[in-house]
């Protein structure tokens, strides 16, 4: 089920996407906007501030999800189950040639955020190993252009990582930009330190060599992870070559910090969308 508002008034044609808050419980609310949530998992909530209309939405979107499933491909595999028109790649999958036909009240702004609750699905997904991540987008009543989006997240010191990169990848492109060392190699590089977090510090050299990238890559990865506080460098005392090791930060107390500093095992997606109350969130 998808319950959409009627058209918001005309906007920029570059959307301004901006984090607001973001935080991970239970979250009782959205499980009824999607039934597929499992009772057991912690849901991430991001707020997030979306203002984008285009002239011409169907053709814009097209183009970006076409980019984004280059960038992940697993994104072609998930199971949207939301409203037609904000069914993720169906174009795409269905091989039409073009861009789809959109309904009189399609609203771009909505569609991008569903855009971005599929991204955080797939890294949540890679980085976890979790073989089925749901989600959902809602609109909040009253409240033009903002959206909850809800993930589920099995590590929820993974949460501030899974939203902030996506985050800068679907701004970047959705502006029409390059990705400038911040694409799936930085998850990978992420992932890897994600998954040895207890075996003590990586070297670098040896991270590209396991992972088959450039040093170039992944030095360019571990400068994003550090500089949004995702990864630190650490001396290492069995280190005699003078290079500096690294690990990835996944404090517990970041999951509950708003994103002031926004900067995959088979994944799916059973979303509806829906429109939250202006306080609680229970479904309306």
């Amino acid at each position: 089920m998808v319950l959409c508002r009627s058209q918001p008034e005309r906007v920029s044609e570059t959307p301004a996407i901006r984090a607001l808050s973001l935080d991970v419980g239970s979250h009782p609310q959205a499980r009824r906007l999607n039934p597929q949530f499992s009772p057991e998992a912690p849901l991430l909530r991001l707020r997030v501030e979306v203002s984008w209309d285009p002239r011409d939405a169907s053709t814009t979107l097209f183009g970006l999800e076409g980019r984004l499933a280059r960038l992940s491909p697993t994104l072609a595999r998930h199971q949207c189950r939301g409203h037609h028109d904000y069914r993720i790649l169906r174009t795409l999958a269905r091989d039409t040639g073009g861009p789809p036909r959109l309904g009189r009240d399609f609203e771009p702004s909505l569609a991008l955020a569903h855009v971005l609750e599929h991204l955080i699905i797939d890294a949540v997904s890679f980085l976890t190993g979790a073989p089925i991540v749901s989600g959902a987008t809602g609109a909040l009543r009253g409240v033009p252009h903002r959206y909850d989006v809800f993930v589920e997240c099995p590590d929820p010191a993974l949460a501030r990582l899974v939203v902030a990169l996506p985050l800068s990848w679907l701004s970047s492109l959705a502006a029409g930009g390059s990705l400038d060392g911040e694409g799936w190699t930085t998850l990978v590089v992420a992932r890897h330190l994600y998954l040895r977090r207890h075996a003590g510090p990586c070297d670098p050299v040896a991270l590209s060599r396991r992972l088959m990238r450039s040093p170039g890559e992944v030095e360019a990865a571990l400068r994003w992870l550090e500089r949004n506080g995702f990864a630190c460098r650490v001396g290492y005392t069995m280190n005699f070559s003078g290079v500096e090791y690294c690990r990835l930060k996944t404090a517990s107390s970041e999951t509950s910090a708003s994103l002031e500093r926004p900067r995959p095992p088979r994944p799916r997606d059973d979303t509806e969308e829906g429109e939250p109350p202006r306080a609680t969130g229970a479904p309306g």
